[in-house]
């Protein structure tokens, strides 16, 4: 027995592909079992009222609390394709010669990938893997903050890396975060990065927030700021266009790719 109720054998398997996963669709789980995509909606249902899982937009994640926060190392592998998706498209409106801040966590790590055959580019960070692995042009200028090294998250924090951001004015500040409430606004489930991120939302011309859609209609720790300062949201088809619609009366800029 799990939660109210025990699970049958579907069910299990879908929880077991969640857990390795770490998250879920709704459409790839009706193809994997041969049923309905409603049949699907009421699996992820009933997993989530036994809380063995996490609802979000589109499918379903590993079970989380607002004060939990995933490893770096499996951050990594969460929703790839998505975010493989969502950097593509930030990379894609980043022109030669612009001036960008880079934030910590995976979405950011993935559009600097895609920012390597950019040329002249001036790259503001804290992301300490972009520093240590991606090999920019040699006309791409990288600053590195400074700051106190967050162990296990590759990233700089604290008064030092506040201070740099705050000195700078970029055209485009690219900023993650580990949760969105539409109505309260963006939330981080560490406090000792909110100072940074808060900085982050305004130090750019522009502030792009780019996350996957496994992040909205929660709260976590923090809060980081509301919705309304947020230039552009680019995030993935997941959210699905109702949800899309609601985001879109405080971030009428809103992407899904």
């Amino acid at each position: 027995m799990e939660g109210n109720r025990p699970l049958n054998a579907r069910q299990r398997k879908i929880l077991d592909w969640i857990n390795e996963k770490g998250s879920a669709q709704i459409r790839e789980l009706s193809v994997v079992h041969g049923v309905s995509e409603a049949t699907i909606r009421r699996d992820l249902d009933e997993l989530t009222r036994a809380g063995l899982a996490e609802r979000v937009h589109g499918g379903a994640v590993r079970m989380t609390g607002t004060t939990f926060e995933r490893v770096h190392s499996e951050k990594m592998s969460l929703m790839l394709a998505e975010k493989l998706r969502i950097a593509s498209y930030a990379a894609s409106i980043v022109e030669n010669g612009d001036s960008i801040f880079l934030d910590s966590g995976t979405t950011a790590y993935f559009i600097a990938q895609e920012l390597t055959r950019h040329k002249n580019l001036t790259i503001l960070t804290n992301n300490l893997d972009i520093v240590q692995s991606v090999q920019f042009d040699l006309t791409v200028s990288l600053i590195v903050t400074g700051g106190i090294r967050r162990e296990q998250y590759s990233v700089l924090i604290g008064s030092i890396a506040e201070q740099v951001i705050q000195a700078f004015c970029v055209d485009k500040a690219f900023m993650g975060c580990d949760a969105i409430d539409i109505k309260q606004g963006i939330f981080n489930t560490n406090f000792l990065e909110v100072g940074v991120k808060q900085c982050i939302t305004r130090c750019g011309k522009k502030t792009i927030l780019v996350t996957d859609s496994s992040k909205f209609q929660h709260k976590a720790l923090a809060k980081v700021c509301d919705l309304q300062q947020i230039d552009m949201i680019i995030t993935d088809n997941g959210l699905g266009n109702a949800a899309a619609q609601e985001i879109r009366k405080s971030v009428p800029n809103t992407i899904l790719v």
